[in-house]
């Protein structure tokens, strides 16, 4: 799998067509909730005369890559795990939509589109229904309320902080925060955090019983997500009671910047042009995870494009899955940094052996593959007892349908697009 990362929509919408193509190409990107709430939530904004607000969510999803997932709703995962199963925070997604199947004694999952992907490729063709647009209207008013007002937020840092001293910084809510979350036995502080995240009682009673009898050790050992949430949560009310967010701009929609972080634990990369996540997204990073500019993101993938651009037009009609399988070797990018952080060493001895012609003479090899993920498409039978563990499964199957060329660019040969319409 690419490298994962997860981006804001200032960040798409910074990049020219070419750009956002080999963004999708080098990257696996993990769609949050989050960018579909901003981007439906586009079609009531107020806009300059000369664009509809049709035009916007329609270029917006021009750009949006084609070879994506989208992450599940971080409150579906928060109740999976107080019913005590295991969120994996590794830096992989957790798509919306799939299913576990088996056929000859080998398990798969497979992927496919979920409801709000389908909506992107009609917005591709300006096609929005009406049950959209009221969604729009609803999401755009609650953008308004989200956040809790600053009496709310003085009162849970006084419930909290009320025999710490003040802090002096982000970095120091932060560390006060971890600091609480990883102290055992605190079931008056368990209680609190579920209150925090409005948990049915149901739920959180089952979760407090769970935590009993698993020996009432940390929350963040007990439920690490659950815990990674309260840290978010608790942390952007206690920074505001303190008026330590005053100096980043756009108070009323931070807390929509802020729910961007529910997904970091789900990906690799984050990338941002937006200042709220240039000062927070960072401190939520850990040691393996890589925060990178929106900026500097757009410079790097206007330099692919430079680079691959000056390919002898030969070359370039192979297309690119062919010719620019792998990244540059050439450190100077940050997307070869990128794969070297995250996909070892390995990817650049295949890389070695990689001969341009490879998907062109091999395709009776590529036919028969294909025949054989048909015939498990049709074929393979649900299946109840495959453990949450991608480790546990023998494949996972993406289903998508992609353009065979995109901006400047073709994805395959010609011979290679002729070849498929004939299977």
């Amino acid at each position: 799998m690419w490298p994962t990362l997860i981006f804001d929509k200032s960040t798409l919408e910074s990049l020219n067509p070419n750009e956002s193509l080999w963004l999708d190409h080098f990257y696996l990107c993990n769609i949050t909730p989050m960018f579909y709430v901003e981007t439906l939530a586009d079609l009531e904004k107020n806009v300059r005369h000369w664009r509809t607000p049709e035009s916007v969510v329609g270029n917006i999803a021009n750009k949006t890559p084609e070879d994506w997932v989208l992450n599940v709703h971080y409150l579906q995962l928060l109740y999976h795990e107080l019913e005590w199963n295991n969120i994996i925070m590794d830096g992989r997604s957790h798509p919306s939509w799939s299913q576990k199947v088996e056929l000859w004694d080998r398990k798969w999952v497979i992927i496919r589109d979920s409801k709000e992907e389908e909506a992107f490729k009609r917005w591709h063709k300006w096609e929005f229904l009406e049950v959209e647009r009221l969604i729009a209207k609803k999401w755009r008013r609650e953008i308004v309320y989200i956040n809790k007002n600053d009496t709310e937020c003085k009162d849970i840092a006084e419930a909290i902080f009320w025999k710490f001293r003040k802090p002096d910084n982000l970095e120091d809510i932060k560390k006060e925060v971890d600091n609480l979350l990883n102290i055992p036995g605190n079931e008056s502080f368990l209680k609190f955090c579920f209150s925090l995240l409005n948990i049915p009682s149901k739920l959180s009673d089952i979760s407090l019983k769970n935590w009993k009898m698993w020996g009432q050790k940390s929350i963040r050992e007990f439920i690490p997500y659950f815990s990674y949430i309260v840290s978010v949560e608790l942390f952007f009310y206690i920074a505001n009671a303190f008026n330590l967010l005053s100096m980043l701009p756009h108070k009323e929609t931070q807390k929509i910047d802020l729910a961007y972080l529910y997904y970091l634990p789900f990906c690799n990369i984050f990338t941002s042009n937006d200042k709220f996540h240039i000062h927070i997204v960072p401190l939520f990073l850990e040691d393996n995870q890589t925060f990178i500019s929106g900026e500097d993101l757009k410079a790097d993938l206007s330099n692919i494009n430079l680079y691959y651009s000056l390919f002898p037009e030969e070359v370039k009609n192979t297309g690119i899955t062919t010719f620019a399988l792998f990244p540059p070797t050439n450190k100077e990018f940050i997307l070869t940094t990128m794969w070297d952080k995250y996909m070892s060493d390995k990817w650049r001895d295949m890389e070695k052996g990689h001969n341009i012609g490879n998907m062109n003479s091999n395709f009776s090899e590529n036919k028969e593959l294909l025949k054989n993920i048909n015939q498990f498409e049709k074929e393979a039978k649900p299946c109840q007892n495959i453990n949450n563990n991608q480790e546990d499964l023998n494949e996972i199957l993406v289903v998508r349908k992609i353009r065979a060329s995109r901006w400047d660019w073709q994805r395959f040969s010609q011979d290679v697009i002729n070849a498929w319409k004939n299977i």
